[in-house]
């Protein structure tokens, strides 16, 4: 809806659509009505577009580089591996004696670990949804074998253990072993 003034500046365009701070902007910009020329709603839009649009730019490229960098830097740690590991990988399973679940994944081999090589491994996460993160990070079709061949070692509760192949098959890893039903 056109609102035009009596001395016929025109003084909001399409109110019901621009609303409150197009018209104010407009008024600004044309004054109080001292023109006597009624001029065109759309070279009144243009001029205001090409005000409004010069100004935000500045943010505008500020935001995007911000959302760029962010989303490297967030992405950097969830980046999956490009392919799965010769021999795939052995998930090794812990309750710690202040009632924490310990998990970590290491790289598969022919050989048995010790107990002190699989819990002094860098790499172990405490609780479900770290290992969740962890499994995600490998690469799409990974074999993963859970079993405990050595002493030390235990399967956390049925609950746990349904997150955790939840978690592998969200991440499209092959998740073999785990408890005994």
């Amino acid at each position: 809806m056109l609102v035009l003034e009596r001395t016929g500046v025109v003084r909001a365009a399409l109110a019901g659509e621009l609303g409150h701070s197009a018209a104010l902007l407009l008024q600004a910009r044309y004054g109080s009505g001292h023109s006597s020329s009624v001029q065109s709603p759309s070279v009144v839009i243009a001029g205001l577009s090409k005000e409004r649009s010069m100004k935000p730019m500045p943010c505008l490229i500020i935001a995007v580089l911000t959302m760029t960098v962010l989303h490297r830097v967030c992405s950097a740690d969830e980046k999956r591996e490009e392919k799965p590991r010769f021999k795939g990988v052995e998930l090794y399973s812990w309750k710690e004696k202040r009632g924490d679940w310990m998990f970590v994944l290491l790289d598969g081999t022919n050989r048995l670990k010790t107990e002190e090589e699989v819990k002094g491994a860098k790499n172990k996460v405490k609780g479900a949804e770290d290992l969740k993160k962890a499994l995600a990070r490998l690469a799409v079709g990974e074999q993963v074998s859970w079993t405990h061949p050595i002493k030390g070692f235990e399967f956390p509760p049925e609950a746990t253990c349904k997150a955790v192949e939840k978690a592998a098959k969200e991440a499209n890893i092959k998740l073999s072993g785990g408890p005994k039903k």
